[in-house]
């Protein structure tokens, strides 16, 4: 990583996760295997006003496809998140440039199980990831818009695309999902306070969700027999 991925790496992380309202509830930060680094540990294991964080690192042996490997770890990771959410429940993930794909399929699937949601969950959940690389931001932002899509209970429930660029074109890419009604204010001012604090210039690529809006006195105008 070039220093100017370190500094806007760490202040990326630092402004979205400060936006956030916490309430005497858990960080969650997943990382990759134990040996590589982790910019979210770096940055939020002390700076953080959250009552306790959660580091989880990738299990061993997930380079491949291997079903066992696969479900053991998924096996390790609940068990270690049901002590942790025993009193307080989980307020916003994030997840770390360091983790890969199979970890990220495992966190999908942990969370997607209904019983996870409702005890390690709180009401209103946040999911946070940082792609510094072009090779795997795909992905990343496939993984935040599902927990939108599938996992969160809430609505509104958004997610909100952004590209940092600094003059050599290099570029960072921040995803963020949340239940939050604030999300699309909140979102806008991690923009503009990135683009004052680093210097690096901002491209707001996507903004999706929100809430449905039912009105139970509406009549159609028309109706429409199926054909």
């Amino acid at each position: 990583d070039s220093a100017m991925d370190d500094l806007a790496i760490n202040a990326i992380l630092q402004e979205s996760v400060s936006q956030i309202i916490e309430e005497d509830s858990i960080l969650v930060v997943v990382c990759g295997s134990k040996t590589e680094r982790c910019h979210s540990f770096d940055e939020l294991h002390t700076s953080t006003d959250y009552s306790e964080v959660q580091f989880l690192y990738s299990c061993d042996g997930l380079d491949g496809d291997s079903v066992d490997s696969m479900y053991a770890c998924e096996l390790e990771l609940t068990n270690t998140l049901k002590v942790a959410t025993e009193e307080k429940k989980i307020r916003t993930i994030v997840v770390d440039s360091s983790m890969g794909y199979p970890m990220g399929q495992i966190i999908f699937k942990l969370f997607s199980l209904f019983a996870n949601r409702i005890t390690m969950l709180e009401e209103v959940t946040t999911v946070i990831s940082v792609a510094p690389d072009k090779n795997d931001a795909d992905w990343r932002r496939i993984l935040i818009n599902q927990f939108r899509k599938e996992i969160f209970e809430n609505e509104p429930a958004f997610r909100g695309q952004v590209v940092f660029r600094d003059t050599h074109y290099a570029e960072i890419e921040l995803n963020i999902a949340s239940e939050d009604e604030w999300f699309v204010t909140n979102f806008k001012n991690i923009v503009s306070n990135l683009e004052k604090r680093t210097g690096l210039a901002s491209e707001i690529q996507n903004v999706n969700g929100g809430e449905k809006i039912v009105s139970p006195d509406y009549e159609f105008s028309q109706n429409f027999l199926a054909s």
